[in-house]
Parts: C-alpha cells; sequence; structure tokens
C-alpha cells in the first residue's frame, strides 16, 4: 500500500507540474517588479508576434489587444533556445515554456519550449519607450542611486 502510495503521489507530482498555466499575457509575464512573478512555472502565452531571430532564440512581443497598457511592464519577451529556431519577423505564435531570470532579464527557457506559428507577414507592432525609474531596497541587496548633487558649487 505504501508503495503504490508513493508511485502515485510521484506522478501526480510530475504530472500537475508540467500543466502550463494558459493565457498569460507577455506583461504578465515580466510583471512590475524586479523579478517576474511566474518565475520556475511552466507558461502559455497566445497570440505574440516575433520581432527578431538570432542563433539561440528570438524575441516576442505583445500585439496591442494584449498589451496591458501599464507603463511598468514590458510587452516583449526573451526566449531563449538551444538552437536556431525555423521562425521568422513577423510570425504569429502560441508559446508554452519555462519562465527564468539570467542577469535580470525575464525569458523563456526549457526543454519544454514549444511554439505554434499561426500567421506569417503579421504587422510588428510600435514600440514602447520606457523611461522608468527602478526604486530598489535595502532587502534585494541592491545598490542606491546617488542622489546627491556632486555639481554643487562648494561654499
Amino acid at each position: 500500500m505504501i508503495r503504490y502510495y508513493l508511485t502515485f503521489y510521484t506522478c501526480l507530482t510530475i504530472c500537475c507540474s508540467l500543466a502550463a498555466q494558459t493565457n498569460v499575457r507577455i506583461s504578465d509575464i515580466q510583471g512590475d517588479g524586479l523579478a517576474s512573478p511566474f518565475r520556475g512555472q511552466l507558461v502559455r502565452s497566445d497570440s505574440n508576434v516575433v520581432t527578431a531571430t538570432f542563433n539561440r532564440g528570438f524575441f516576442l512581443q505583445s500585439i496591442p489587444s494584449r498589451e496591458d497598457g501599464d507603463p511598468g511592464t514590458s510587452e516583449g519577451l526573451l526566449v531563449f533556445t538551444s538552437s536556431a529556431p525555423s521562425l521568422s519577423v513577423g510570425d504569429l505564435i502560441n508559446i508554452t515554456g519555462t519562465v527564468d531570470e539570467f542577469e535580470t532579464e525575464t525569458e523563456i527557457v526549457g526543454f519544454q519550449t514549444t511554439w505554434e506559428v499561426l500567421s506569417s507577414d503579421y504587422p510588428l507592432p510600435h514600440t514602447h519607450k520606457q523611461n522608468r525609474a527602478i526604486t530598489a531596497t535595502a532587502n534585494h541587496n541592491q545598490p542606491q542611486p546617488n542622489t546627491t548633487n556632486n555639481n554643487k558649487p562648494q561654499q
């Protein structure tokens, strides 16, 4: 009986961990903090356009109807792959993969990363310039910005 329970529990844990969070927007994956609230989780994000490709990945951006309108979140995302993806700029895709952070950048990574091309030659969305200050606290062990005026005349 104990052996059956452990086998069932192990299978249930593995199967449930492979179920992706669905219908997650890029802005939700990015979040408005220093790290993604979905870090380490398998997610599925629908209807995103490929904006650039390179030999080990590609960049995605939300289409306008999937943007959240919040200037504190990003509408773009890096997808890191182990080889050149078979995608083109302008492909509209659904993607499933694991969210991770690499050198403060949120990205989709892992062997479970899959995508489905919905259409090609989708018009590229307009980019949005983000000009926001990042506030770090001592709890994050981040350096604090220098707010002193070094150009102040000496008295």
